[in-house]
């Protein structure tokens, strides 16, 4: 018999009708083909069924690489299963085996087409019934293969559901793949086995043991270009260096981040040797993207405008190849992608044309991303496209730009429910809180205040001290703000309380040795309320508490430094203080 996925060449009635039809394959001349899928000839003996269910099943997968990938997968997917009926583990263990290997393969080429998580199962289960007869120590090569195709589905499963636990499968699998092939012996599948072992974990660095993961997945890809070699397999190369690059830059988060920054640039650089815009356009926009990702992390440590421009050019690069049209999502992803570069860059240059540029973008991406298809990206665009519209309002046409920048956050909330998603419900819900501050000194102050009072106390449901504390006090510093704000049209001593209580919740967690700016910041606030509270009730007693309040912000200041990076913080504690003095 042939090797796993071959065609059993036992002499029977059928073969040259078999070899007809897959040289009609080959040549891509399906004719032939149907109509020896067509051949009804009734086959009396016993084994010539099951091999005739066989050669009718590999016929069919092969066809689906011709033409109706879905439905003649099907049709191999059934005639394997008739072919099982008869070639049983006890009886036909070769050929049961062999079988059970070819349906895997089927089922694994189904699951793009048709039910990933069900067709990816059964193709588990296929490959492990094939480890029955397929055993380390029986056939290890074959043993090693089915491995390979083991992890291979358990990697495919995991962006569908347990995402932990079946790329833990995937990389037992490829380790014990990794038991046979060894690099002296079969170099080229040791190679394949350490790239498949090197994505898993990287993709494992996302949920577990992220920093182990990484370097693990860093080994694994260097071990891999033992054999692939630029020279010899220069897509295996590209392929490998492109997702070394990929870790590299995750593990640039962690530690020795400028080092491992300048590795993955290395890295992208070595697979742009191979994935030029020409041959391989959609590899070229690929590693582009991450090229801009890597430039964008390095703004951060250093030339913030020089990096971010270099990473808006690789977004453009990557956008020569994502089109609308062609490859919608990449398109939109690498909008979104941009539209990130020209709102951080607007903060360092020529703001007004970058948040425009930025807005662009994003508005680009909601072309593609839009609710009914894609409510998670549409809703993350619409944060970002409503922080666009917040920046830009404090440029130009402020209270129409407000207004947009309020629409784009509450539409993604449609989506950010507290249920769902509630880490970016309460993100938008400060977002939106924000804005209705800002919007408040524009027009319908108490409206507007009273919408930001509902909106920090919805983000509030989420970001509780115990598990957020920092955003809990930002918040808190935000509605004694707001509170107090909203005492000058209505219930002036109740709104007054609510904003020192605010404030009391808030000094929690800013406290001088740890947070000594935001410290400051909420006792001049604590400290305004009360010389306000002081003209209703308990003059002396508020005018008091308003006195100590201002006193404990300057002693923030007692520190040279706070004074040299926040005069005029410094100089405005000092003002109230002695106008309060004064009273």
């Amino acid at each position: 018999m042939l090797t796993i996925g071959g065609m059993s060449t036992k002499a029977n009635a059928n073969r040259t009708l078999i070899i007809l039809a897959l040289l009609s394959l080959q040549f891509f001349d399906v004719g032939v083909c149907t109509e020896y899928l067509a051949y009804d000839k009734v086959i009396d003996l016993y084994e010539d069924i099951a091999e005739y269910q066989f050669n009718t099943g590999y016929t069919y997968q092969q066809l689906s690489e011709v033409r109706d990938q879905e439905f003649n997968l099907k049709k191999s997917i059934e005639a394997y299963n008739e072919a099982l009926g008869i070639y049983t583990f006890e009886d036909y263990p070769i050929d049961y085996a062999k079988t059970q290997w070819n349906l895997g393969n089927a089922h694994v080429r189904l699951s793009d087409a048709d039910d990933a998580e069900y067709n990816l199962n059964e193709a588990i289960e296929a490959y492990r019934s094939a480890l029955r007869v397929f055993t380390f120590k029986e056939d290890p090569i074959e043993y090693a293969k089915t491995q390979n195709n083991i992890g291979g589905a358990y990697a495919r499963l995991s962006y569908i559901s347990d995402k932990e636990t079946n790329l833990n499968k995937a990389i037992n699998a490829c380790n014990e793949a990794l038991r046979v092939y060894i690099f002296e012996e079969d170099p080229l599948e040791y190679a394949k086995t350490n790239l498949n072992l090197g994505i898993a974990h990287t993709s494992l660095s996302y949920v577990k043991d992220e920093e182990a993961n990484l370097d693990k997945a860093i080994e694994t890809h260097d071990e891999a270009l033992r054999a692939y070699t630029y020279e010899t397999y220069p897509d295996d190369y590209a392929k490998t260096q492109l997702n070394l690059g990929i870790a590299y830059s995750y593990l640039s988060y962690i530690r020795d981040e400028k080092e491992y920054l300048e590795r993955s640039f290395g890295a992208y650089k070595e697979a742009l040797k191979v994935y030029t815009f020409k041959d391989s356009p959609t590899d070229y926009a690929k590693v582009n993207l991450n090229l801009g990702l890597a430039y964008v992390h390095l703004s951060y440590v250093e030339n913030r405008t020089e990096n971010l421009g270099r990473s808006i050019e690789a977004y453009e690069e990557a956008l020569r190849v994502y089109t609308s049209e062609d490859d919608p999502t990449g398109y939109a992803t690498a909008q979104i992608y941009l539209g990130g570069s020209y709102w951080e860059l607007s903060h360092s240059k020529d703001t007004e044309y970058n948040l425009n540029r930025s807005i662009e973008a994003y508005e680009e991406a909601l072309c593609i991303y839009i609710f009914e298809d894609y409510p998670i990206d549409y809703a993350a665009t619409k944060n970002n496209l409503g922080g666009a519209y917040s920046d830009l309002s404090k440029i130009r046409d402020e209270e129409t730009n407000l207004e947009r920048s309020i629409e784009a956050y509450e539409d993604a909330l449609c989506v950010y429910t507290i249920e769902d998603c509630p880490t970016d419900y309460a993100k938008v819900e400060n977002n939106l809180g924000d804005g209705y501050v800002r919007l408040s000194y524009a027009k319908y102050p108490e409206y507007n205040l009273n919408r930001s009072i509902e909106a920090y106390k919805d983000a509030l449901c989420v970001y509780t001290i115990e598990d957020y504390p920092i955003d809990y006090a930002k918040i808190q510093w935000d509605l004694g703000l707001v509170y107090g704000n909203l005492s000058d049209f209505r219930d002036t001593e109740p709104n007054l309380e609510r904003s020192i209580e605010a404030c009391n919740e808030a000094l929690k967690v800013y406290t001088i040795g740890d947070l000594p700016i935001d410290y400051a910041k909420t006792q001049l606030c604590l400290g305004l309320v009360y010389g306000k509270l002081a003209e209703f009730r308990d003059e002396v007693t508020n005018q008091n508490r308003s006195i100590n309040a201002y006193e404990e912000a300057l002693k923030v200041f007692e520190n040279p430094e706070h004074q040299r990076r926040y005069p005029l913080l410094y100089e405005y504690a000092q003002d109230l203080v002695c106008h309060e003095e004064q009273k």
